[in-house]
């Protein structure tokens, strides 16, 4: 997040080294059963690793889920008791709703988001009220990436876009699923 304030909009490449180190994270923790729930610029770390080169750490693991407290079966559903948890900006449609089943695409989500603002500045979905914001990303589409930056190739934007849909059936299914597509970029 301080980066994208003193810098702005980053590179592509580097916004993909960025988010693939991330997904890399995400995806063990998917290993083991758990998901994020609230991934965001503030929850992702940079940091440098001994030859200089940027290092990604997930933060805040504070509203992560175990899947499947039984075996930490990475294909299990979270049930929640409770409402709706994480950063309304950031949540996917089921967060939202207090879907009492999530799973790993509410990363997905989340990291859709995340790639969208570091890429453009803007979050995809924006709104005056927490009404207007659970309606926006319950029931609009994001502005294409190229109508705020033009030079944003169009098949980084499907694939953002596909991290963004609202029926989780027909999002990108894993953290694993979206490296392989964002790693081409």
């Amino acid at each position: 997040h301080a980066l994208l304030n003193d810098e702005g909009v980053l590179p592509v490449a580097r916004a993909i080294d960025y988010m693939l180190q991330a997904l890399e994270a995400l995806g063990e923790g998917d290993s083991k059963g758990v998901i994020h729930r609230d991934i965001k610029p503030n929850n992702l770390f940079l940091t440098r690793r001994v030859d200089g080169t940027a290092l990604i750490k997930v933060l805040d693991f504070g509203v992560a889920k175990v899947l499947d407290e039984g075996n930490l079966a990475p294909g299990a559903l979270t049930r929640t008791q409770d409402g709706a948890v994480g950063s309304p900006f950031y949540m996917s449609p089921e967060q939202l709703r207090s879907e009492r089943e999530l799973d790993e695409r509410v990363d997905v989500w989340g990291v859709g988001v995340t790639l969208y603002e570091l890429l453009t500045g803007f979050v995809p979905f924006r709104a005056t009220s927490y009404g207007a914001l659970v309606a926006a990303i319950t029931s609009e589409e994001p502005p294409r990436m190229a109508s705020i930056r033009p030079e944003l190739p169009a098949a980084l934007d499907a694939v953002v876009r596909a991290c963004l849909e609202k029926d989780r059936g027909r999002r990108v299914g894993s953290v694993t699923a979206l490296a392989a597509r964002l790693a081409p970029f």
